[in-house]
């Protein structure tokens, strides 16, 4: 599968991958219910693994899963640049932007931070 590029997975190539991770359990929420494909795999956060329609309760999981898909966002530096979604190493770019990501998307949260780090 790997040489396959990742921007031509489907939901079946990721449903591979996660098997082949350890992640079978998460399979048919994330291939068959939500479609993710190789490039909407790419672009998941940890925010998105945490937040409805998603809404992963296992926190091991979630922490796993992202190792998992950082991992392949390093692969994959150029799909991710060409999608202009930066990699940092540590949190992705996503939905949310990475303030969101460390704040769990609350507003007042997001907030508090940008105006701690600006003043």
């Amino acid at each position: 599968m790997n040489q396959l590029s990742v921007r031509r997975w489907t939901p079946k190539h990721v449903a591979k991958w996660l098997k082949e991770e350890g992640f079978c359990d998460y399979v048919d929420l994330l291939c068959n219910k939500h479609r993710l494909d190789g490039t909407s795999l790419l672009a998941l956060s940890e925010y998105d693994l945490r937040s409805p329609p998603l809404e992963l309760k296992v926190l091991g999981d979630i922490k796993r899963l992202m190792v998992s898909i950082r991992k392949l966002q390093k692969q994959n530096i150029e799909v991710l640049e060409e999608l202009g979604l930066p990699f940092d190493g540590h949190s992705p770019t996503g939905s949310g932007g990475s303030l969101d990501w460390l704040c769990n998307g609350d507003p007042l949260r997001v907030f508090l931070k940008v105006t701690y780090f600006t003043v």
